[in-house]
């Protein structure tokens, strides 16, 4: 066993790891079976994780966690109406669930459905979460899609300072003052923001937009 520990451990593959160590050890943990399901959304596997949710789901159906990840997941794996179901299910069993709030609204807004809806919802999870970081930039986002570049400002200078050695901040406090309706005004922070997200390892889509 312990030679064979060894082996898996050397792996670069986290995911992996994780399975063949599930295998050996427990198959109906619960937690295990989530953290398994939540390194696949990770790694934009759905169908996989999808696949460990509902084994979890058998095991403990109204898990708030599992509950949530697989609505995310029926999403991705293009069951969209089937995913609005079950957010919306979460949104009355699992009260104001900042998780559950954060993936509904980032969802919502992607698609351009109802930013109202996804902007109160982002408020939420926001204040569910504490403000943390990924609460805040979504929020943040949202505005940003909205159209509403001046509370986008906001919000992205208040994930800025929570995460200082961050690009993303930078690069959407940057856009928001390139696109505001005062550019001309915010011209200058508008070229600061931008250099300063390129020089912290701006990379991706982000460039392009």
């Amino acid at each position: 066993f312990v030679s064979d520990l060894v082996s898996i451990l050397k792996d670069d593959n986290r995911l992996k790891v994780i399975d063949t160590l599930l295998s050996m050890i427990n198959k109906d943990n619960i937690d295990a079976i989530l953290l398994l399901a939540t390194n696949a959304q990770d790694n934009k596997e759905f169908e996989k994780s999808l696949t460990y949710l509902n084994k979890a789901l058998t095991i403990e159906p109204k898990n708030p966690e599992a509950n949530i990840l697989k609505a995310r997941a029926m999403y991705y794996t293009g069951n969209k109406t089937e995913a609005y179901d079950l957010f919306e299910k979460n949104l009355t069993t699992l009260n104001r669930n900042p998780r559950n709030l954060l993936y509904y609204s980032q969802i919502l807004a992607a698609e351009g459905i109802d930013f109202s809806k996804a902007a109160n919802m982002g408020r939420q999870a926001a204040f569910e979460g504490y403000g943390t970081y990924e609460y805040i930039m979504n929020l943040a986002d949202i505005y940003y899609k909205m159209g509403r570049y001046d509370l986008c400002r906001g919000e992205s200078k208040k994930a800025r300072h929570a995460e200082e050695e961050n690009p993303y901040p930078y690069f959407r406090l940057g856009m928001a003052d390139a696109k505001s309706a005062d550019r001309e005004r915010w011209s200058d922070e508008a070229k600061e923001n931008l250099t300063k997200a390129i020089e912290l390892g701006l990379s991706g889509d982000n460039l392009k937009e």
